[in-house]
C-alpha cells in the first residue's frame, strides 16, 4: 500500500520540523490535467526535487507533503504514486517528508519560500507574504513575488539573490486576482457535474457568450 509506505516515511517527531531551515514542496495530486499535461517535463516532481537538492544551501531541507487526495481510498491517485517513486526520493540527502497531518498554513509561515509545480499552494503563499518558485505553467506565475524557473541557471540566480526579509505586498497579489476576475465570463455550463450535451441550451449561451468576448478582444488589440 502506498500511503502505508509513505507514512513510514514520515518523521515521527512533529516537534523537530520546527527546528529546520526549510524550503516547502507541497506535491500535486497526479494523474491530474493541471499537474500533468499543462506543467509539461514538470510533471515530474522528482527531477524538480533533484535540482533543489543540488543547490540549496547545505544546513537548508526541502520539506515534501503528499497532497491530501492521495490519501483517499477512492480516486486514482495510486497511478501516479508507487514505492519506487518515494525511494527515488528518499534518496536526496536533504529531502524530509512530512506528515498529512500537519498544517500546511503553519509550514508555509515557517518555510524559507515555497516550490510547486502546477499547485494552489503557491497563491496561498503568496497572500500569507511568502515568495514561490513555480516550475511549469499556473495562472498565476506573472504575479510579483512570484519566479518562474526552466532551468538550474534560474535557481541559482532565485538563490543567489534570495532574501527571506524582502516583503511580499499582498495588495499586488489582490489586484493580479482582481483584475483575472474582471476579464473572466461566467459560464452556465459546469464542464464537472453537468451530462456532456453540445445542444443543450446552457452549452449553446456559453458558446456564444464566449464568441462575444473573443471577438471583442481582438477588436480592441487588433483593430
Amino acid at each position: 500500500n502506498n500511503i502505508n509506505y509513505y507514512n513510514k516515511l514520515v518523521q515521527k517527531d512533529k516537534n523537530e520540523y520546527l527546528k529546520d531551515q526549510y524550503v516547502l514542496f507541497a506535491a500535486g495530486y497526479q494523474p491530474e490535467a493541471m499537474s500533468n499535461i499543462f506543467q509539461g517535463k514538470f510533471e515530474n516532481y522528482i527531477m524538480i526535487l533533484e535540482q533543489l537538492d543540488q543547490l540549496i544551501p547545505d544546513d537548508w531541507y526541502v520539506y515534501y507533503k503528499e497532497h491530501p487526495a492521495h490519501f483517499l481510498k477512492t480516486g486514482k491517485g495510486f497511478l501516479g504514486r508507487n514505492k519506487n517513486y518515494y525511494n527515488r526520493i528518499k534518496s536526496l540527502k536533504k529531502i524530509k517528508f512530512l506528515s498529512n497531518d500537519l498544517n500546511t498554513y503553519d509550514l508555509i509561515d515557517k518555510s524559507k519560500f515555497v516550490v510547486t509545480s502546477g499547485g494552489t499552494i503557491g497563491w496561498e503563499a503568496l497572500i500569507r507574504k511568502k515568495r514561490v518558485m513555480v516550475f511549469g505553467d499556473i495562472w498565476y506565475k506573472n504575479c510579483e513575488g512570484v519566479t518562474c524557473v526552466e532551468n538550474l541557471n534560474q535557481i541559482n540566480e532565485f538563490l543567489k539573490n534570495f532574501n527571506i526579509n524582502d516583503k511580499i505586498d499582498t495588495n499586488i497579489a489582490k489586484a493580479y486576482a482582481l483584475s483575472i476576475y474582471k476579464n473572466s465570463i461566467k459560464l452556465n455550463y459546469d464542464l464537472f457535474r453537468d451530462d456532456f450535451n453540445y445542444s443543450c441550451t446552457k452549452f449553446q449561451d456559453d458558446l456564444k457568450a464566449l464568441s462575444k468576448e473573443i471577438f471583442h478582444s481582438f477588436k480592441k488589440f487588433y483593430n
